[in-house]
């Protein structure tokens, strides 16, 4: 039985893929171009998927762009990000209120959305009430925003720590959440929420987070 769970956020508990993602590569792209940068969707893709400061160090350099631009540019991501979800472009997935309400257990978020986007989030939709923990790395210093999301395990481990869960479980989408879930010792759930079934080794799979209950029960 497990004494906690730790949620993703994007794309378990928030259905953001509008336009497959491609809208946020868009929008990278956008104002990259407007500090000065060059930057194509396979660029605007690694800031969005790296896991170390090291990796986008390596990009800013090769465009010879400054951890200020990017910070600039990716203010103006979430800044869309929260206009879509004003405009209901981006909702919660169905029923997640009452899922999250059936399940009687304690609850945290480890998000790798910034602290200001993952705030915004949870108290634009209520949410905030149902979880012990939202963690979400804070932008500023950027290269440390980079270091603490997942696979890195501090978000994990600080949930863990505020549930005073020994035996918790990580709730994901990526391979960033199963990889920080099997590299903090826990057991992971892959919600496979947009049909795709990616090579990972997950502990447990589902099709859907109304499923949840199903499984831990």
């Amino acid at each position: 039985m497990y004494d906690g769970i730790i949620f993703d956020k994007d794309g378990v508990l928030l259905d953001s893929a509008v336009n497959d993602f491609l809208w946020m590569d868009k929008v990278r792209v956008n104002a990259a171009e407007k500090h000065g940068i060059e930057m194509d969707v396979d660029d605007a893709m690694t800031v969005a998927k790296a896991s170390s400061a090291e990796r986008v160090q390596k990009l800013l350099d090769s465009k010879n762009a400054s951890w200020e631009q990017l910070q600039k540019i990716e203010n103006i991501v979430q800044d869309s990000k929260i206009r879509l979800m004003q405009e209901n472009y981006i909702t919660p997935f169905p029923q997640v209120e009452t899922i999250l309400d059936n399940l009687d257990v304690e609850k945290a978020v480890a998000t790798n959305a910034p602290r200001r986007t993952a705030e915004f989030t949870f108290d634009h939709f209520g949410l905030e009430g149902h979880f012990r923990i939202i963690n979400a790395p804070a932008m500023d210093p950027m290269p440390e925003y980079f270091d603490r999301r997942k696979p890195s395990t501090e978000m994990l481990k600080s949930a863990m720590d505020y549930m005073n869960a020994s035996n918790p479980v990580m709730v994901g989408d990526t391979k960033s959440d199963i990889r920080a879930a099997e590299k903090a010792g826990i057991d992971s759930i892959l919600v496979e929420s947009y049909g795709e079934r990616p090579e990972l080794d997950p502990t447990h799979r589902v099709g859907r987070l109304a499923e949840l209950k199903r499984l831990l029960d």
